[in-house]
């Protein structure tokens, strides 16, 4: 019984070091080069990437999830940047310079600056055409 306790035990982390092994390896033979967020992470702040990273590699989040993440966060921070520079552009910016926007310079602090009502703007900034 006490040896069905140790490989209980044994097995998940067996897996988890091979699995962590396998992911490394097509990493290092280019094998992930199709994901969004490596593709943009020269245009993204440090801390985004390290998040995105994080979320993919150590708490092995599926690749879809991650680009998805990263696409609904580069638009918050493209907000964020819009609504602390310049709020009066809000209500008349056009898609195309929204998407234009460069978010590399967006700062922790930029976002510990931002309240719940703001991110709530945030919500109805989508919502209002």
């Amino acid at each position: 019984m006490c040896k069905s306790k140790k490989n209980s035990g044994f097995a998940p982390l067996f897996y988890k070091r091979r699995y962590a092994k396998f992911i490394t390896e097509n990493i290092t033979r280019g094998a992930r080069k199709s994901m969004s967020f490596l593709q943009y992470q020269k245009e993204s702040p440090e801390f985004l990437n390290n998040y995105l990273k994080y979320k993919r590699y150590i708490d092995f989040g599926a690749q879809t999830t991650i680009d998805e993440t990263f696409y609904d966060l580069r638009c918050l921070f493209r907000y964020i940047k819009l609504y602390l520079n310049d709020r009066n552009k809000l209500n008349s910016i056009s898609k195309e310079d929204f998407r234009n926007i460069e978010i590399t310079d967006v700062t922790i602090a930029d976002l510990e600056r931002m309240n719940q009502n703001d991110l709530t703007n945030y919500l109805f900034f989508w919502i209002i055409p």
